[in-house]
């Protein structure tokens, strides 16, 4: 009986021992800056858009480009191509970009104003899909992080 009693008692206080470790861990306050070079990145990555709805194609987040690491004292021209290869919409029949490139990413910033497109109404067959690939360029000193500088826009005919 008093074995057990004392296995109980060793048990409590080692399980107290870790679970203190992890609360210390859950409650410090560490730097969460970002330590590395700045970078840019789209966001969101990617939408999706139905050619039947395009007035009511009013994005919950609308398309940006993002800065990862600390704003800058001074605006930062960011440009964007159109993926020729991958993409296949066409400007002109599939959508229109209202926002040309480069755009600016204002001094003591962290994300440019939105990248307009407008999809073109009833441009792509019933049961076909057709995709506009951007792709962010590098910036002045400013590299396009390798995994977030593509943006997808799937355009879903309806």
């Amino acid at each position: 009986m008093k074995n057990s009693i004392l296995v109980k008692i060793v048990t409590v206080i080692v399980a107290s021992l870790f679970l203190s470790g992890c609360l210390n861990d859950l409650f410090e306050q560490e730097n969460k800056r970002f330590q590395d070079n700045p970078k840019i990145e789209f966001r969101p990555l990617n939408q999706v858009v139905s050619d039947a709805d395009v007035d009511d194609f009013d994005p919950s987040e609308p398309l940006k480009v993002q800065l990862i690491g600390e704003q800058r004292s001074s605006d930062l021209s960011v440009s964007f191509v159109v993926d020729e290869e991958n993409s296949t919409a066409e400007a002109g029949t599939h959508y229109n970009l209202v926002t040309s490139s480069p755009i600016t990413l204002p001094a003591n910033a962290s994300v440019t104003g939105p990248i307009e497109i407008e999809v073109i109404e009833n441009s792509v067959p019933d049961g076909e899909v057709v995709e506009l690939v951007l792709i962010l360029q590098d910036a002045d000193g400013v590299e396009a992080a390798e995994n977030l500088k593509t943006y997808t826009l799937t355009i879903e005919g309806e």
